[in-house]
């Protein structure tokens, strides 16, 4: 099965219907794609490597946030506008995990410059602490 698992509860609902629709029983493999990029700890959370709650620490998207921003910057020899555009794509997906932060997403939408980005990255991650 290929793409739409976001959540615990898409792998189960995706993994319940496959036995349902198919004679030998489940899919051999789900792939999440996007929900990766919302969710870094979604694999480690449905392989049971972590526990659902350890699964929400802001604290790991956090991290994976900083890992992704310091990789561009080096990869892209630090094109600053290369990198917040890319960021601002991945901020998509991982937006949904902050949900009363509207207002310092549409700031980071308008950041131009790093200091201005990292700025309202910041509000967002610090709305989950």
């Amino acid at each position: 099965y290929n793409g739409d698992i976001y959540t615990r509860a898409d792998y189960e609902d995706v993994t319940v219907r496959s036995g349902e629709a198919c004679a030998g029983g489940r899919f051999a493999a789900v792939m999440c794609g996007r929900g990766m990029i919302s969710d870094p700890a979604l694999i480690a959370q449905l392989s049971g490597r972590i526990s659902d709650s350890e699964a929400q620490d802001v604290h790991r998207l956090r991290e994976f946030h900083d890992t992704v921003v310091d990789g561009y910057t080096e990869a892209f020899q630090g094109d600053t506008g290369y990198v917040i555009r890319k960021m601002k794509e991945i901020w998509t997906y991982m937006i949904s995990g902050f949900p009363d932060s509207a207002r310092p997403f549409r700031e980071l939408c308008k950041a131009q410059n790093m200091s201005a980005y990292r700025a309202a990255a910041e509000v967002i991650f610090g709305s989950r602490y």
